[in-house]
């Protein structure tokens, strides 16, 4: 098994080392966007059980704008 994986391994190592400045740049942009990523999080969550309430009615809704579609 490690036989079969280790020349995959050593085709990979080179595309690491050129991959991790990139990671090194992205990574502070990445620490910015964690709060925003939590708070969308959180407006998911908030609007989730209203999304659960319209589910039903744009069911019924459908059909009447696909009708109203030309």
């Amino acid at each position: 098994m490690l036989a079969k994986l280790r020349p995959m391994l050593v085709n990979v190592r080179p595309k690491l080392v050129k991959v991790r400045p990139k990671l090194v740049e992205v990574r502070p942009k990445l620490v910015m966007l964690g709060p925003i990523l939590v708070t969308l999080r959180l407006m998911l969550v908030t609007l989730r059980p209203m999304l659960v309430k319209l589910g039903p009615i744009m069911v019924k809704l459908r059909p009447m704008l696909v009708m109203l579609r030309p």
